[in-house]
């Protein structure tokens, strides 16, 4: 049985050393509780699963479910406190950095550019990596051809977010899929598409970031650039800015949304924001727990997922194409390059530093 120390010093490490994102997060979430016998490795894949198809981040949501599991709703609580907490306190640090003076102002802010350039190979990798298993095994309940053609449909949308909010592409796009595999009826399909989107303030962008990011933690870019760009909140390199924030801390991607919030409005926006965003994942884990078996055996929630997962690839791709295309001094372009030919073989979190470095070295 798992002792409230354990708990928490399982996921007080997790916190402040949990580097690299959802995959490094899972591995090291793994070793901490199927090596050492708490949780069985199919009871830990079958949590995975689960969380993998629900809206929000899955390695967020399996550290809650992990938490719960361990002493129920208390002990998820804890869990993601202990998760969630260092990564929204260091990126709302460093985002007030951004906009500050001072020599230490001046290092966060150039080296924050430096990794910004990154974010659009990551942003690619990030969308290859998401499809190449279904793509190439068919290990979706989607056939790959759907999955591509989703995906490609995802990428206009997100190529079109000028003109068309990523939320209803997003869930346009799955909407038409599951109508056409008549999982949902068709009368559904027209009044979805006839439903508008009035989200635009910096409480929905986190709400949407929370509740309809399927996909994973990168998706949440493809959503907060449609408000922050197109509503001119920040400028776009300030953006690429906050979402490398995100990705050089520990912890939950998800915490870029404070950096947006604290841009935008100051730190008790940006904490407020952070707030908003994670907690639909704490909703989730702590009513859906005991019935994780019966989701999953859903074939209709396999593939409302499915089809939101890959549309929302596609977006991914569209956002580091945007970036990418954003971007106004030639070193950056630089950057971007190299990294998106290095981003096979070489981790994002040492392909950030380097560009931190560059960013350094240029200034």
């Amino acid at each position: 049985m798992t002792t409230w120390r354990q708990l928490v010093g399982r996921f007080a490490r997790l916190g402040w050393t949990g580097f690299g994102g959802p995959p490094a997060h899972v591995a090291q979430m793994r070793r901490q509780w199927v090596d050492s016998g708490d949780v069985e490795a199919q009871e830990f894949a079958d949590a995975f699963g689960a969380v993998s198809i629900l809206p929000g981040p899955a390695s967020t949501q399996l550290a809650l479910w992990l938490g719960w599991r361990a002493k129920r709703i208390p002990g998820m609580l804890v869990a993601g406190a202990l998760f969630i907490t260092p990564s929204v306190l260091l990126v709302t640090l460093l985002a007030t950095k951004l906009r500050g003076h001072g020599t230490l102002a001046h290092l966060v802010e150039w080296s924050a550019l430096g990794a910004s350039a990154v974010v659009p190979a990551i942003a690619l990798w990030s969308a290859i990596n998401i499809v190449k298993g279904p793509w190439r095994a068919g290990v979706s309940d989607i056939p790959p051809t759907h999955y591509r053609i989703l995906s490609a449909a995802g990428l206009v949308g997100g190529l079109a977010s000028s003109y068309v909010n990523p939320v209803v592409s997003l869930l346009g796009i799955a909407l038409v899929y599951l109508a056409c595999r008549r999982i949902v009826p068709r009368g559904a399909l027209v009044a979805g598409m006839a439903t508008g989107s009035p989200l635009s303030a910096i409480w929905w962008m986190a709400l949407k970031v929370g509740a309809l990011s399927f996909g994973g933690g990168f998706v949440i870019v493809p959503m907060m650039r449609a408000d922050v760009i197109h509503q001119h909140w920040i400028t776009s390199s300030l953006f690429a800015s906050a979402v490398a924030l995100g990705q050089i801390t520990p912890g939950p991607v998800v915490a870029t949304v404070a950096a947006i919030g604290v841009l935008r409005g100051g730190i008790h926006v940006g904490l407020i924001a952070a707030a908003i965003a994670f907690a639909p994942s704490f909703l989730f884990i702590g009513t859906l727990s005991p019935h994780f078996s019966r989701l999953r055996a859903s074939l209709a929630g396999r593939l409302v997922t499915g089809a939101l997962g890959a549309s929302a690839a596609g977006m991914i791709g569209a956002t580091g194409v945007l970036l990418a295309v954003a971007q106004r001094q030639w070193w950056l372009g630089m950057v971007t390059a190299v990294a998106c030919v290095a981003g096979k073989r070489i981790p994002f979190l040492a392909l950030l530093a380097a560009g931190a470095v560059v960013g350094l070295i240029v200034h």
